[in-house]
């Protein structure tokens, strides 16, 4: 990129200037602070990105003291393009406006903001990158070692013209994406035509199934129907000779019903044979009587036997004891116990004389009893033979009305079974009628319905395969434009070539005291490795850190590190111009000197290598001087 000229009016502190960018070798900016040095370089960040180093945009840069026409008009080259930008501020023709030229045809949008994007696009760069690769000093906003890792990364991609693949990366990931969204549509257009054509398929089976059971129904129905008929016939057939066969049975039922009456006659007129039940009953009376007798008689003789022994037990003994309590008795107590055991016996002999009088009466009562028993068993026994005979006559005679009765019974069961057969009959012929009515099931519409929707889930298998294929290609190509893709394989070639850069440099600026190199890695303590930029810094050999230098040590590596992604870029984009602001502050003679040894040789790269210093004695060491002074109506240059 080839910065040629700057118009600058109004803008900031300059009041009027026209400043050649191109070819004025190495050259000094000489002024005190505040005299509006940086304000050139400024003027060209203001007019390539809408705003400048400190971040000033809009009515920020006006003159303060003018308060209008603010102008910054451009001339760069690029790719063998030449571009022009005019950007105005409270321009009193221009108003706010921005305009672009492209090899002198006006190429302004239709807004401010469009035309900053087709600005942009033609430096190629972002703005820190711009700013970082044509302007090193304490006025940057930020420096590459100080930058965060996003900011690192997004320099490094815009000096390597990668940020095109990050651009590529973006509209992959679009239309990867939007192609994945129309993917997902047709695949739930497709799940939902399969779950229809599924549908359908069962349905369509269910009518073929449901039309086979109304053919077997109607079968069913009409075999039943006629095995029904049949039974119907058979049945019949058997009352109809049932019938014929019990013609005569009433008849036959009602002689036999008189003759029953005959013998029941016949039977009621017959002496009734004597009952014993009752002389039985008293019978047994007796005898109870006779063996209660016998068993008081026996207990009573065991007691008698009893006190007998007693008494002579105690009459007889010299030494005679209690029955009871074991003591000697005495004479009085021996008559007195002898008394009571004979008066025992005497009740014993008492009860004993009694239970014989009650057996000898009831002995007497139980054999006149038995003997009427006898009398009434010799009378029964003449009549029953007849009474016999009349009973089995009856009995007999019941048998036969009952056997008849049975067989009308028989006929009459026949004759129900018919009539139920007729009911059964009757209603097979309805159901098998209502079938045979019925239509048949018609599974046109659902096959019609099957083949269209087979037809579209062809059509979207189709279209699904299709997609499926374009996604795959699409995902390919972000991995290709993806940090693992072609800008890995750029940036293993940008590494080592600023490393390279940086190590020429810092061997000047330190005499090879302090090396340092950048990664696209860091490894932690615990050897986990992340995709973050590292600076990684030696010295003498040992590795350090940047923050553990000291301040000089950090500005010669931010000079060195600035100087390399400046080698890198104007190898790769041809930016003509590099602003030094400042860049001898806290450096030492020797650090100057240093300084202006790399200078010199950056100047056989850049066609202008401009210093900004507020320190005059520098000036013998440049070609050419430039002193900016502040007046009253605004900075000019001497």
């Amino acid at each position: 990129m080839k910065l040629e000229n700057v118009k600058i009016r109004n803008f900031r502190s300059i009041r009027q200037l026209d400043f050649k960018i191109d070819s004025r070798g190495l050259t000094l900016i000489s002024g005190k602070n505040g005299q509006g040095k940086s304000s050139i370089y400024a003027a060209i960040l203001y007019a390539l990105f809408n705003k400048t180093q400190k971040g000033q945009t809009a009515d920020a840069i006006v003159n303060d003291v003018i308060k209008k026409d603010a102008a910054v008009i451009l001339n760069y080259e690029n790719a063998g393009v030449k571009y022009r930008v005019e950007r105005y501020r409270k321009h009193k023709s221009n108003r706010n406006k921005t305009l672009f030229y492209v090899n002198g045809v006006e190429k302004t949008s239709s807004s401010n903001k469009l035309t900053d994007e087709l600005i942009e696009a033609s430096v190629g760069m972002s703005f820190d990158t711009m700013l970082n690769s044509f302007v090193l000093g304490d006025s940057l906003v930020t420096s590459f070692s100080k930058s965060t890792d996003k900011q690192r990364k997004e320099i490094i991609e815009d000096i390597t013209n990668i940020s095109i693949y990050k651009k590529a990366s973006s509209i992959a990931s679009d239309k990867y994406k939007k192609s994945k969204e129309v993917l997902n549509s047709v695949e739930r257009t497709k799940s939902n035509l399969e779950i229809k054509v599924e549908s359908l398929k069962k349905q369509l089976e269910l009518e073929k199934s449901q039309e086979k059971q109304r053919k077997e129904n109607i079968n069913y129905a009409k075999n039943s129907y006629e095995a029904s008929l049949k039974e119907y016939e058979d049945l019949n057939k058997s009352f109809e000779k049932s019938k014929q066969e019990t013609s005569d049975v009433p008849d036959k039922i009602a002689n036999l019903k008189t003759t029953l009456n005959n013998l029941k006659e016949e039977q009621s007129n017959l002496e009734s044979p004597k009952e014993t039940n009752s002389i039985q009953r008293k019978l047994n009376v007796e005898m109870q009587k006779k063996n209660t007798a016998v068993e008081r008689a026996k207990h009573s003789k065991a007691d008698l036997n009893k006190f007998g022994s007693q008494y002579k037990e105690i009459k007889n003994a010299k030494q005679a004891t209690c029955l009871y309590c074991g003591s000697p008795l005495n004479e009085e107590h021996k008559k007195s116990e002898l008394k009571r055991l004979a008066d025992e016996g005497r009740k014993c002999l008492d009860v004993i004389n009694t239970e014989k009088q009650v057996y000898k009466e009831a002995n007497a009562a139980y054999s006149k009893l038995e003997s009427e028993i006898d009398k009434i068993n010799a009378y029964n026994s003449q009549i029953q033979p007849k009474t016999i005979e009349i009973n089995n006559k009856i009995n007999n005679t019941l048998s036969e009305i009952n056997l008849l009765e049975k067989s009308i019974d028989a006929t009459n069961m026949v004759k129900s079974n018919v009539e139920s057969s007729v009911r059964t009959v009757n209603t097979y012929k309805a159901n098998l009628e209502r079938l045979e009515s019925e239509p048949s099931i018609d599974t046109s519409d659902t096959l019609n319905s099957l083949e269209t929707a087979e037809n579209s889930l062809k059509e979207y298998q189709s279209k699904f395969d299709e997609d499926t294929r374009k996604v795959k290609v699409l995902d390919g190509v972000k991995v290709v434009f993806s940090n693992t893709g072609i800008k890995s394989f750029v940036l293993e070639q940008v590494y080592p070539a600023i490393n390279e850069s940086l190590e020429k440099y810092m061997s000047v600026l330190t005499d090879g005291s302090i090396s340092a190199t950048i990664s696209a890695v860091t490894e932690n303590k615990s050897g986990n490795v992340s995709d973050k930029i590292n600076i990684k810094v030696f010295r003498d050999a040992e590795s350090t850190d940047y923050d553990s230098l000291s301040s000089g040590e950090q500005r010669r590596f931010d000079v060195a590190l600035s100087l390399s992604l400046q080698d890198y870029v104007s190898s790769n984009s041809g930016i003509n111009v590099l602003f030094l602001d400042e860049i001898f502050d806290s450096l030492d003679a020797v650090g100057v000197d240093k300084v202006m040894t790399l200078l010199k040789e950056k100047s056989k790269q850049y066609s202008s290598v401009f210093v900004i210093s507020h320190s005059t004695e520098l000036k013998d060491n440049f070609d050419n001087e430039i002193k900016v002074v502040k007046t009253e109506s605004g900075t000019k240059i001497e």
